[in-house]
């Protein structure tokens, strides 16, 4: 905050701490005479210019000294005094109902008030006039000098500006109290809301973030849903639609988002913020040409209005009319503290590399007792890929040898089958070349996440690839090799840390950071398996799922960005090359030919999963045989599956039904969560089919 004089240079004085100790001692005292001397005793702290023994450079007040010139003692005191009274003038005081109180200036005739004896004429009011204190600026500086009790009176009187409760609350914000800006800003949008200009929508922005931060996502919605209710026409109704639709935009819902956004635009069509809205929704659709050709309307458009290109909103869209995803990713990165911006980086440069030399074997048969050194061999390069240290490795391989001489000669039938079907002798695996295992190993020494579980995405370990430091470890490790861009072992692991990274479903992760990492490792599996003439990599085999993920998270990416084809793609491919389907393909595959009418087909996918327990399968079998006029093996089936998904036909028939307590993390099989989930799925489809809910209701009375 700097006050000049007009048309002259800053004074060499430190005014922003100057302004800042000003307002805690008028707040203190509220005394203005105290305050003037205190201020003329202070002054000296607050200046910045040459020590003064430099001598004097000006004979009269008009001659007042600018830029980096010495300040004489006298000229000092009379900027000191008309300083104090610019300031106690914008103050607003508690004991005046929150009003400032000014000062008068002396008459030309009467003595000046800086002390020198001089008429007023004769002395200050030759200085050249400064700028007006604004209260409403100050406010922020006030807030923090009230005790508790007083501050909260001026809220509730509403004496505080809506705009300065909002900086006051973003404030707190950035300094990671959300709760204190609740308090703040609540109180606004309480009882029947009177303020709906643009400081108002300021003010929601700040509350909603808040709820954000403090996962209050039921208050926040209750609180947009008021607005939208009970607000009219204003900037605060179109600010609540414009977050609306990034909620829904976040939800992957945009029909809806592009819904709030008319909304918004109709109720206030002046509004900057919506350009910004608009070409987020865009960019996140995947309409990269069409976001620039937006932004630079909105930036023509700001322009004529007589917006200046120094304002953040314009020149960001400025940014965004030259590259979208770009000006995305630098906004999204200084959130979480340029965290991504090495591996992007990285990426950029490694992907110039050409693709590497896999090949793929047959598995080798489940090691035996007394198997020779060579299966060792196998499982000690596997556990030192995995980041073990080889002491550490050679005391496993010692165990296992052990616990396999105690087995020899033992009787099999002592002990039981494992759940999963172990690899076979026939089934392929991808070999990894020499020298990348090599570069595994020390990756895995770097890297300190694990891989995810199964068929999950994100491990179970509360590791934080993200962390500052941990970050600029691996980071900088993959700049010293960028030949690591050859490893599916390492593209996995990235596409993990990518998972958990802070800003993680917006667009500009999945274009510059995601896609990069998973097409890299599609394409080298694509290549392999062309060059090898192998149709199937079966995920039972560990080596296999590095490439397996990286298709089931090609296949989320097309899912989240509304990408129908890509998903029916990725989906068909992995089950192609994965038969088994362990991540649960079939289900969706098999709505998409009952939804587009291919009945043949979808029995032939259900004919591969015998005795499936998913609904979508088991059910959509059923509706198959139905409209393909085979109601005898469709009755059939029907009283196969009412033994496992006994709750689905109630849940297809009833015209309405009470939504069951769901659980996000996990669908209980034969539960009224999965059956719930299949309704709001496909009952569309049982409903569309002549006769098929009627006929599934008489069906499942013959077996209950």
């Amino acid at each position: 905050m700097t006050y000049t004089f007009p048309g002259s240079k800053a004074l060499p004085i430190k005014m922003e701490a100057l302004i800042e100790d000003s307002v805690a001692h008028i707040i203190k005292y509220e005394d203005p005479q105290r305050f003037i001397s205190w201020l003329r005793d202070s002054i000296y702290n607050y200046y910045t210019g040459p020590d003064k023994r430099q001598g004097t450079m000006f004979d009269t007040i008009e001659n007042l000294p600018l830029g980096d010139v010495a300040v004489d003692p006298d000229s000092l005191n009379k900027i000191a005094v008309n300083l104090a009274l610019v300031i106690w003038n914008g103050i607003p005081l508690p004991s005046n109902h929150f009003r400032p109180q000014p000062m008068p200036l002396p008459r030309r005739n009467e003595p000046c008030h800086c002390g020198s004896g001089k008429k007023y004429k004769q002395c200050c009011a030759a200085m050249p006039s400064m700028q007006a204190l604004s209260p409403d600026s100050l406010w922020p500086l006030i807030f923090s000098q009230l005790d508790k009790t007083i501050a909260a009176q001026a809220i509730r009187e509403n004496h505080v500006p809506t705009e300065a409760l909002a900086v006051i609350a973003s404030d707190y914000m950035n300094s990671g109290q959300p709760k204190k800006a609740v308090t703040i800003l609540s109180p606004l949008f309480e009882g029947k809301i009177r303020k709906t200009k643009d400081d108002a929508e300021f003010a929601l922005t700040i509350l909603c973030n808040a709820y954000d931060d403090l996962v209050y996502q039921k208050k926040k919605m209750d609180l947009l849903q008021t607005i939208l209710d009970t607000v009219s026409k204003s900037p605060l109704r179109s600010g609540a639609w414009q977050r609306l639709a990034t909620i829904r935009m976040d939800d992957g819902d945009v029909a809806g988002a592009w819904q709030a956004f008319k909304h918004a635009q109709r109720d206030d069509p002046q509004s900057l913020s919506l350009g910004l809205l608009e070409v987020q929704i865009l960019t996140t659709q995947g309409h990269i040409e069409k976001a620039k050709q937006r932004a630079d309307f909105w930036v023509r458009q700001m322009r004529r209005s007589g917006v200046s290109d120094d304002e953040p909103q314009l020149n960001f869209l400025i940014e965004v009319a030259a590259n979208p995803v770009e000006a995305f990713a630098e906004v999204g990165m200084e959130m979480v503290d340029d965290a991504g911006l090495l591996l992007k980086q990285w990426l950029e440069m490694a992907q110039k590399r050409p693709l590497p030399h896999y090949t793929i074997n047959n598995q080798p048969g489940m090691m035996s007792p007394g198997e020779g050194e060579d299966d060792m061999d196998v499982i000690r390069q596997s556990l030192l890929s995995q980041g073990l240290e080889k002491e550490n490795v050679e005391m496993a391989i010692k165990s296992m040898q052990g616990q396999l001489d105690d087995l020899s000669g033992s009787d099999e039938s002592e002990f039981p089958f494992d759940d999963e079907p172990e690899p076979s002798s026939n089934d392929f695996y991808l070999q990894t070349p020499a020298d990348i295992e090599a570069l595994e190993q020390e990756w895995h020494r770097v890297f300190p996440v694990k891989k995810p579980f199964s068929t999950q995405d994100m491990p179970f370990d509360d590791a934080d690839p993200w962390d500052v430091y941990t970050e600029l470890d691996w980071a900088n490790w993959l700049n010293d090799h960028p030949q690591a861009f050859d490893s599916l072992d390492i593209l996995d692991d990235l596409a993990t840390a990518l998972v958990l990274y802070p800003q993680f479903g917006a667009d500009w992760v999945f274009e510059l950071l995601m896609a990069p990492v998973l097409q890299r490792s599609e394409s080298i599996l694509d290549k392999t398996m062309a060059s090898e003439g192998v149709a199937e990599l079966p995920w039972i085999i560990e080596t296999n799922r590095p490439a397996l993920r990286s298709l089931v998270r090609l296949g989320n990416m097309a899912m989240v960005k509304g990408d129908s084809d890509k998903v029916i793609h990725y989906a068909n491919k992995l089950l192609s090359i994965n038969p088994n389907d362990n991540h649960g393909n079939r289900m969706f595959r098999m709505n998409q030919l009952i939804s587009e009418g291919c009945n043949e087909e979808a029995l032939k996918l259900a004919d591969q999963f015998p005795e499936d327990l998913n609904p979508e399968v088991a059910f959509g079998k059923i509706l198959a045989l139905y409209r393909l006029d085979r109601k005898k093996e469709a009755v059939q089936e029907v009283g196969e599956v009412l033994e496992f998904l006994d709750k689905v036909p109630r849940y297809l028939i009833a015209k309405r039904i009470k939504k069951p307590k769901l659980n996000e993390q996990s669908v209980m099989v034969g539960g009224d969560d999965q059956a719930w989930y299949y309704r709001e799925e496909m009952r569309d489809e049982w409903l569309n089919t002549p006769g098929a809910l009627e006929w599934l209701k008489n069906a499942e009375k013959v077996f209950s």
